[in-house]
């Protein structure tokens, strides 16, 4: 779906990325209402900017960059981030099963929290990186050199995992 000189029609778009734009934002957010009104409000976007300029060179890159800089400025205007972790993590769950889902449970809290602890631009780079975007791809959504894409990436997995790390630390001293 690159480069068809304003040919390429919106619904095909709108089809092809709304699923994966969604899981982007929902991940980075961590709430269902404001992902699907980012999701919204970009594919808005990507509908106006072919009204007016035809086609594009890189769909998939210039929609997530648009994903990524309305959803960098609603937890920019945040003074805290919300928590994922709700009841319905809990739905269908049998007694033998419990144990089980509450060790993932706690795994999925650690993880949320060493994410939200990290910078909004290593939360991105994590985010399009496990979107399976590519290095190129990638780039273009964040506007930087595709050179740069795996160091940044590399040093943004390794204050994860030493987040999560502290957390757990701290999860076990209590």
């Amino acid at each position: 779906m690159e480069k068809n000189d304003g040919q390429q029609d919106f619904q095909s778009l709108y089809r092809a990325y709304y699923a994966n734009i969604y899981r982007f934002i929902f991940g980075m957010t961590g709430n269902g209402a404001e992902a699907e009104d980012l999701t919204q409000e970009t594919f808005l976007k990507l509908y106006e900017y072919l009204q007016g300029n035809g086609g594009l060179d890189h769909y998939k890159a210039w929609t997530y960059r648009v994903a990524a800089n309305l959803t960098c400025n609603l937890l920019k205007r945040r003074t805290t981030f919300r928590k994922i972790m709700s009841g319905q993590f809990f739905a269908g769950v049998d007694d033998n099963d419990a144990e089980r889902h509450c060790l993932k449970a706690q795994e999925a809290k650690l993880v949320r929290e060493a994410l939200d602890s990290l910078s909004l631009r290593d939360r991105t780079i994590l985010g399009l990186y496990q979107e399976n975007l590519s290095y190129n791809e990638i780039a273009g959504a964040l506007d930087i050199n595709v050179s740069s894409v795996g160091k940044i990436l590399s040093r943004a997995r390794q204050r994860l995992m030493k987040r999560m790390q502290q957390g757990a630390y701290h999860e076990m001293s209590r």
